[in-house]
């Protein structure tokens, strides 16, 4: 009953922060093994939307190095299904099978012409405001009919590199999580003959067999991880962790500062995981395990926040009693949850050390003793607001963005057409300013000094010369 209870708070405190702007996922083990229910639950995090997709402070989370594990996951498999032994599965054929999922975890869906053509020209992106801007530019200095033609076909064009990018990733090493796979430290000991320095921005061969190798390399402990031999335990693990690795990458490049779409000033509230229960059976404990080893190894910040109850019959592995409560005078003040989480960033630091091996560091431990279930929260409510958008959602937001777009355009529309009346040649850059039209209707006339070639005082002028002269215009004399 006494769990029971503690389930219950864990799954209150995830309904009262689901409407709140706070990304939540509700996790619950299912596998016939913790380390499935476990991997189940990491692939939940970073494959199924979470809760709050339609109503979040920013837009979705993208899991780009987690979709990559997925895709070496399923070339794995299907070798495994196709020879029948887990244990002798090589490396190469997998690779095989990933060339022909494109890299991809699944066949990518076929994309549309429209889908394209709309993601081309998103203003909140670099091709898009470039694009816009280019438009801006040639709108002033031709003609509309002309820069309506050029924009179509740059349309064009880039509806047809995005489906060419969805069909194969012809610039693969270039990606992030094909740059997070060849640099990452957490496979060196796995493809020593290929280490991180063999990838670079400007050999594409070498980041290649970089990444190819560590593929290998990990698609191998992956089929290992299956095979149910002496290796089985030490491979669940590494693919566990490296799993769990790949999202809190994923996450914390999400949360990154110094973002051109000012990411880390609209996302202020972390992502919270909520398990109601976690057991050594359901594979919570296990998740718990891996993500403290991953922050411990790795000592690098990550948004993720997890909150889980842990069962009284429960013992998690290499975890020592709680340390008794410090007395001092600040009372109820000294031993309360701001002074025990206070107590615990204290010694972050030092819990990540390898003498304190057999401690989890990263997990900060809240006891509920019976009394405190029973009475003193027995009928507490819990209060809640709604988290605010923040003032770099309203600035950089698409609305925004579009509308200062569109005021571009129309104020870069009208300034041309305004340098075209004032001068005879007016384009919204390099105007010439020593000629200027005089007069209105069909009495104007240029007058001024010709210092560019694009001013001519006898245009159209057909008054001809006569004697030897016959047939030569103005026009043409101003021409030659």
């Amino acid at each position: 009953e006494i769990d029971d209870r503690v389930e219950d708070l864990v799954r209150q405190v995830h309904e009262a922060n689901a409407l709140r702007r706070v990304p939540v996922q509700l996790l619950e083990g299912r596998g016939d093994t913790p380390y499935e229910a476990a991997l189940d639950m990491v692939r939940t995090l970073s494959e199924k939307p979470w809760e709050t997709r339609d109503n979040t402070q920013y837009k979705n989370f993208s899991f780009p190095r987690s979709r990559l594990l997925g895709a070496i996951e399923q070339a794995t498999a299907t070798v495994v299904e196709q020879s029948g032994s887990p244990s002798e599965v090589p490396g190469e054929r997998i690779l095989e099978q990933l060339s022909r999922l494109r890299w991809r975890a699944d066949r990518p869906r076929r994309g549309s012409w429209w889908n394209s053509l709309r993601d081309s020209v998103r203003p909140e992106t670099f091709v898009g405001a470039l694009f816009i801007a280019l438009l801006s530019v040639l709108l002033g200095e031709i003609d509309w009919l002309l820069t309506a033609l050029v924009a179509a076909l740059a349309l064009i064009a880039l509806a047809v590199v995005g489906l060419m990018t969805r069909a194969a990733p012809p610039l693969l090493w270039l990606r992030g999580a094909s740059r997070w796979l060849a640099t990452t430290s957490s496979l060196a000991a796995s493809s020593t003959g290929y280490p991180s320095d063999g990838w670079s921005w400007f050999s594409p061969s070498g980041s290649w067999r970089v990444i190819r190798a560590r593929a290998a390399a990990v698609a191998v402990r992956v089929a290992e991880a299956g095979a149910g031999n002496e290796h089985t335990e030490h491979a669940r693990q590494f693919h566990l962790e490296l799993r769990v690795q790949a999202l809190l990458e994923d996450l914390r490049y999400a949360y990154r500062p110094h973002a051109l779409d000012w990411r880390r000033s609209k996302r202020t509230v972390p992502p919270v995981v909520f398990l109601p229960r976690a057991t050594q059976d359901n594979g919570g404990i296990l998740l718990i395990n891996a993500i403290n080893n991953v922050r411990s190894r790795r000592s690098e910040v990550d948004p993720l926040l997890l909150l889980a109850s842990l069962p009284a019959s429960e013992i998690m592995r290499h975890t020592p009693p709680l340390p008794p409560e410090r007395s001092g005078t600040g009372g109820a003040a000294s031993s309360g949850a701001r002074a025990r989480y206070e107590r615990w960033v204290n010694a972050l630091s030092l819990g990540q050390s390898p003498v304190a091996a057999a401690t989890l560091a990263w997990v900060l431990r809240l006891p509920l003793s019976t009394e405190k279930l029973t009475h003193e929260h027995a009928h507490a409510q819990l209060v809640t607001y709604r988290v605010r958008r923040t003032w770099a959602w309203w600035v950089m937001s698409r609305a925004s963005i579009a509308l200062v777009v569109v005021g571009s355009l129309l104020g870069a529309f009208l300034w041309a057409g305004h340098w075209r009346d004032a001068y005879c040649h007016g384009p919204l850059t390099d105007r010439n300013t020593d000629a200027i039209w005089i007069g209105e209707g069909g009495d104007r006339e240029c007058v001024g000094v010709a210092t560019a070639p694009e001013v001519r005082f006898a245009r159209g002028n057909g008054l001809e010369l006569s004697g030897a002269g016959k047939g030569v215009t103005f026009d043409r004399i101003e021409r030659a």
